[in-house]
């Protein structure tokens, strides 16, 4: 099983529209809605409750504020850069104490454990000299779905904040770069601060081992390809959690490349979409046995 950040890559290529919100002739439905209601009619869902699953999704952004001055003299500034690096680690260390790896993972085939990590920088413009006074990094938390807390989603931000503010709190007592790298400055009253804030989380997806779709799709594969060995990783799915909502037998699979997962110049194998067609052929061709 392959999954992708559906959503996030088709905005990224397609500026201004929504996947989710993808129109079609006049009617002023989304497709999903739109497959929603005629699936509603036919009355054929069967619900399960045994999920094989794979990872949510938090972003998160983190404020840091410093002290502004000139490079020559760093002992009068409080630089948001390495403020930032050094309280990174310390949240780091203790998201990973909290959320360990789980030993389902491995029994589930997860390609990954729950991770915390930063992944864009942003900060206002100024010279090599100079010592900037703020930035903003901005990162994300995935989560596998093996932790005893009803709500996981909720755990994990509560948790974040603790670790911030506790640092903010205790921000003298965090180690620092070099003899003269400070994140407080007693003569001018002033302390290095990080401020934490979160975008929408997504909610994890869960594919059913117990329903039709899954062994139709794996007897598919290992006639095409030889073996079959699903596997899960812990990206975002939104629209596939909207239709499992709804009570649809969702499976994932995809025919590209691992090597060039959202790479800047993704590609795929034609003799790899070739099997992906005739997979889907000896789907159709089970479906129409019965």
């Amino acid at each position: 099983m392959f999954d992708e950040d559906e959503e996030d890559k088709y905005k990224e290529r397609n500026p201004g529209n929504s996947l989710k919100r993808k129109e079609s002739g006049g009617g002023g439905k989304s497709t999903l809605e739109e497959l929603i209601r005629e699936e509603k009619k036919k009355e054929k869902i069967n619900r399960k409750d045994h999920w094989l699953r794979c990872g949510g999704m938090i972003h998160w952004k983190l404020h840091v504020t410093g002290k502004l001055f000139h490079s020559g003299l760093a002992h009068k500034a409080i630089n948001p850069l390495e403020l930032f690096m050094d309280a990174l680690k310390k949240i780091q260390s203790q998201f990973y104490e909290d959320f360990p790896p789980h030993p389902q993972e491995q029994i589930y085939g997860f390609a990954t454990a729950s991770t915390m990590k930063p992944t864009q920088w942003s900060y206002p413009g100024g010279g090599i000299n100079q010592i900037l006074g703020k930035c903003t990094i901005s990162g994300d938390v995935r989560l596998t779905p093996f932790y005893n807390v009803k709500d996981v989603v909720k755990d994990v931000v509560t948790k974040l904040q603790e670790y911030v503010d506790n640092i903010n709190l205790n921000i003298h007592k965090l180690e620092t770069r070099g003899p003269v790298s400070k994140y407080v400055l007693p003569d001018d009253d002033l302390r290095g601060t990080l401020t934490l804030t979160f975008d929408e989380a997504n909610s994890r997806v869960a594919c059913d081992l117990n329903f039709r779709g899954y062994h139709i799709l794996c007897k598919a594969t290992e006639e095409v390809v030889g073996h079959v060995k699903p596997y899960l990783i812990t990206g975002s799915f939104p629209l596939i959690r909207e239709l499992q909502d709804e009570g649809f037998d969702v499976q994932t699979a995809g025919y590209g490349l691992m090597d060039t997962y959202h790479a800047q110049n993704e590609y795929c194998l034609f003799t790899d979409m070739s099997q992906g067609y005739r997979i889907f052929a000896s789907i159709i061709a089970q479906l129409e046995e019965d």
